[in-house]
């Protein structure tokens, strides 16, 4: 926020969407190194124009409300959330009672929370890096997991998440390489797609649809 303020772009709508990323994202990451790792970057190396930016400057392959300021974050948000309703189908990441295991909600949230960091380049603004957005998220990721010394397999599973999170849509992508993803991996592209699913306007803001003409008078 202390950033944010000095830019001079800390409205109360920014506010409001930071505390959300924060408390749904951030915060419910349990492992202290994974944690201190993502808090650095977000401090000392993620572009502040990524808590205002809206998540499509196009506008076209987002929801209305995630493209507006704020809406890049507010994006991350839901996705947070849709990663810990999706954990709960695999028995395999989640407890005897269906909770997310921690470890494997902590590598997705910080998979999610970091995936679209650079997303318009670095610095930002640089739109002939936004191709390459997930490879500098992964690795500004993994220098920073060093850092705080993450476990090498939760580092690696978590590089991977971000790297492969556009899925097919990723340029080093191959026609084989769904089959060979994590289940992170798949677990944090299916979430991407759907909390960035422009169709969900029509779930939650939904308009009449027009009566067809019959052609009778009735």
């Amino acid at each position: 926020m202390a950033k944010l303020k000095k830019q001079g772009v800390l409205t109360d709508e920014i506010r409001q969407r930071l505390s959300e990323f924060w408390f749904h994202g951030v915060e419910k990451i349990c492992d202290r190194r994974i944690k201190a790792a993502v808090v650095y970057l977000f401090t000392k190396i993620v572009p502040w124009q990524f808590f205002t930016a809206p998540a499509s400057s196009s506008t076209k392959y987002h929801p209305t409300w995630q493209v507006k300021p704020g809406g890049l974050i507010r994006h991350t948000t839901e996705l947070c959330i849709v990663i810990e309703r999706q954990l709960q189908q695999y028995p395999k990441l989640t407890d005897s009672k269906c909770n997310p295991l921690p470890e494997a909600r902590d590598i997705l949230l910080a998979a999610g929370i970091l995936h679209d960091t650079f997303k318009n380049g670095l610095p930002w603004g640089e739109k002939t890096d936004y191709e390459n957005h997930h490879r500098v998220a992964a690795e500004k990721w993994d220098a920073a997991a060093g850092k705080f010394g993450v476990p090498k397999s939760i580092r690696e599973s978590i590089y991977e998440a971000i790297f492969w999170h556009a899925g097919r849509w990723t340029p080093e992508w191959q026609p084989d390489k769904l089959e060979k993803l994590s289940i992170y991996a798949r677990i944090l592209h299916s979430a991407d797609m759907f909390s960035s699913d422009y169709n969900l306007d029509l779930m939650y803001t939904a308009k009449p649809i027009p009566k067809k003409r019959s052609g009778r008078r009735d």
